[in-house]
């Protein structure tokens, strides 16, 4: 009780708004079509997929506008920071994972891709897709330090 809660649109979210705008453009502006209203948003908020959200100094982004097109790298979290060059936590390619490298300066930078939590094999992917089941939980301070819990589960038990 009294914990906001963020609710950020992923590319999977985000083609409702783009079917309406090319198919049924007039009901753009029907409330009952918008995102939030359809998943009863009254105690969340809900982000659009341009923000990057910040939980003290780790970046969070949904990963559809960072990592696309060809990029899809065999270690997500190692892709995220090859695009995002700070400490990033990451979903939309349904994996676990995680890389660190320090600088120069010696300052660490960690970035998380996360698991999913839906089905491991949809029919839009059905084969040989990777994808692993699982979730992050994230704590920080004032100062902006976080550690991140990088959770993968198996046969719906958490492993690690």
């Amino acid at each position: 009780p009294g914990v906001p809660i963020y609710f950020l649109i992923g590319n999977h979210d985000a083609r409702l708004e783009s079917y309406l705008a090319t198919k049924a453009p007039e009901l753009l502006d029907v409330e009952e079509f918008h995102l939030d209203k359809l998943l009863h948003a009254e105690n969340f908020t809900v982000l659009k997929d341009t923000v990057l959200v910040k939980m003290g100094k780790l970046a969070v982004t949904h990963g559809h506008k960072l990592l696309r097109g060809f990029f899809s790298p065999v270690n997500p979290a190692r892709g995220a920071f090859l695009r995002a060059k700070q400490s990033t936590l990451i979903g939309h390619l349904h994996k676990v994972s995680t890389h660190s490298e320090t600088t120069i300066n010696n300052k660490v930078i960690t970035c998380y891709s996360t698991g999913c939590l839906c089905e491991l094999n949809p029919d839009y992917n059905p084969f040989a897709n990777n994808f692993s089941h699982g979730f992050a939980h994230v704590r920080f301070d004032q100062g902006g330090k976080f550690t991140v819990k990088n959770i993968q589960m198996v046969d719906g038990e958490i492993v690690n």
